[in-house]
C-alpha cells in the first residue's frame, strides 16, 4: 500500500504518465497556420514542465523546445537519430501468463453465459481487459431490400412516397 493510498483510499493512478522519448504529435492553433498547412507538428517527448501544466516537447522541424497541453502521443514510435526518421519499436507482451490463465478459467464460463444472455440485436462491448483487434469484421450488417421493407411498412414513409414534395 503507498502512503497516497492509505491517505485518501483509492488506488494512484499512472494513466496520465507518457514515455520519455516517445514520438508526439503538437497541435497548432488556428490563429497560427494557414487553410492547407498541417495541423501537427512532429516532435519528441522530453518531459513535464515544471513552469505551466504542459508537456516539454522538441520541435523536430524547428530543432525548438515547445511547451503545450494539446499534445498526441504515440508510444509505440521512436526517432532514429542517425537516419533521421520515425521507427516503429514493437515490444512482445505475452497474452497470458500461466496464474493467469489458472484465474481466467472460471471466468469464461461466466462470459459465455453473459454473452448469449445478451440480445441478438444488441451490440456487444467487449471489457477493457479483451483485446480489440485494427481488422475486424463488421459486427452486423443488414440487406438493403430489409431495411426497405421495414420502412415500407411505415405509414409515414408511405404517405411520403405518395405526395411528392
Amino acid at each position: 500500500m503507498t502512503p497516497i493510498e492509505a491517505w485518501s483510499g483509492k488506488k494512484p493512478s499512472a494513466k496520465h504518465l507518457r514515455v520519455f522519448g516517445s514520438i508526439c504529435y503538437v497541435h497548432i492553433p488556428t490563429e497560427k497556420r494557414h487553410k492547407l498547412e498541417e495541423k501537427t507538428e512532429k516532435g519528441i517527448f522530453l518531459g513535464y514542465s515544471t513552469q505551466s501544466k504542459g508537456y516539454r516537447i522538441y520541435n523536430l522541424k524547428t530543432k525548438k523546445l515547445i511547451i503545450s497541453r494539446d499534445v498526441e502521443f504515440d508510444e509505440d514510435a521512436m526517432w532514429n537519430w542517425d537516419e533521421e526518421k520515425v521507427e516503429r519499436q514493437s515490444v512482445m507482451i505475452p497474452k497470458e501468463t500461466p496464474s493467469q490463465q489458472q484465474h481466467e478459467e472460471g471466468t469464461d464460463q461466466a462470459k459465455m453465459e453473459r454473452r448469449s444472455q445478451q440480445a441478438p440485436g444488441s451490440p456487444r462491448r467487449p471489457p477493457p481487459s479483451e483485446e480489440i483487434e485494427e481488422e475486424t469484421p463488421p459486427r452486423r450488417t443488414k440487406l438493403l431490400s430489409d431495411i426497405y421493407m421495414k420502412h415500407a411498412t411505415s405509414s409515414c414513409w408511405n404517405q411520403r412516397i405518395l405526395k411528392p414534395l
